[in-house]
């Protein structure tokens, strides 16, 4: 339907005519014509008389035929909202189990029925990493310090040697000389034989600590003494954000998606709605009973997407017993066993 307007003169004919009549590259047209109907003018929208709606409102009329096969468009139906953890638990800080509840959020599937099989594998990977660290830190460290206190035990010994043989080759050597000289060097070599000990258990600690924190950083202190020297005073606790933040170790947080399915929760239609909502509040659960009991976690470090075929030797030699758990294939550590709970 065209709105009505006053006439004025053509600037082309001369002729009067109104904008309802100008067609198309201003040429005079009647609505009708092929120059004119679809062309510039002052069209309405389709609609049933006497009703007002935008442009964004293409609905066709109720009873209309076109109205029979049209699905109507619904608004998101809010859903149960999903809640963070409020506070701590079991000495982890209340936004490094947030961080880890995000994250989860995002790493695992929606297959229900090895849901809490699957989360408590993704989970556990968390605090095993963790702790692996933790473990392999505090364990150089303390070989560091034996290491200090058998080389001072051997410079001792030495020094104690050194003037006993002095003072035999000043005075004659009695048997007694003789008997504390053959005692002296018992002890040095043994002593000497507990350094070069110390020195090879001190290299494999290093190793082990390296490797572990392979999983939080890039650029490492290969150096065992220079590492050790920052820490004297104290070994900070790695927390489950540190973990997260790993150099490309979990895809869901750095590639953003765990982000992304957290904020779209609100858009998702009823029934998908219900499955991330039991999801999340299943996570909750799980870090919860994991943070508090370490005994209940599972030995796996590692997980990627399933893939049929996927062998976890063709990648990394230090990963065995793999396993697919829900939508993601799990493994464990053949070295680390023995630091974890």
């Amino acid at each position: 339907m065209r709105n009505k307007s006053t006439t004025s003169p053509s600037p082309k004919t001369g002729r009067s005519s109104s904008p309802s009549f100008d067609g198309w590259n201003g040429r005079v047209a009647h609505p009708n014509s092929p120059n004119g109907g679809g062309g510039p003018g002052g069209f309405t929208q389709p609609k049933p008389l006497g009703v007002n709606f935008t442009a964004s409102t293409r609905s066709p009329h109720p009873l209309a035929p076109a109205n029979r096969n049209r699905v109507p468009s619904e608004k998101p139906v809010a859903g149960p909202p999903l809640e963070w953890f409020s506070s701590g638990v079991a000495g982890y800080s209340k936004e490094e189990m947030n961080d880890a509840l995000l994250l989860l959020f995002g790493e695992v599937s929606t297959i229900m029925s090895t849901l809490d099989e699957e989360i408590k594998a993704a989970a556990s990977t968390l605090f095993n990493r963790a702790t692996l660290i933790d473990k392999t830190r505090r364990e150089l460290m303390r070989v560091y310090r034996e290491k200090k206190k058998i080389e001072k035990t051997v410079i001792k010994f030495k020094t104690e040697y050194s003037n006993l043989l002095k003072q035999s080759k000043n005075q004659n050597q009695t048997e007694e000389i003789k008997a504390e000289l053959n005692k002296q060097k018992v002890f040095l070599n043994e002593v000497e034989r507990l350094q070069n000990s110390i020195v090879e258990s001190l290299k494999e600690a290093n190793d082990n600590r390296l490797s572990a924190e392979s999983y939080i950083k890039r650029d490492r202190v290969g150096s065992s003494s220079k590492w050790a020297k920052q820490y004297e005073t104290g070994i900070p606790r790695v927390t489950l954000t540190e973990v997260i933040n790993g150099p490309k170790q979990y895809e869901a947080q750095f590639s953003g998606s765990a982000q992304k399915r957290f904020d779209r929760y609100s858009r998702l239609d009823p029934k998908s709605k219900q499955i991330d909502f039991q999801r999340w509040e299943r996570i909750k659960q799980i870090l919860t009973q994991l943070a508090q009991t370490p005994s209940s976690r599972t030995r796996y470090i590692s997980f990627l997407a399933h893939q049929n075929g996927f062998s976890a030797t063709k990648t990394k030699a230090d990963l065995i017993n793999g396993k697919q758990i829900g939508g993601n294939d799990f493994w464990e550590l053949s070295w680390g066993n023995m630091y974890l709970p």
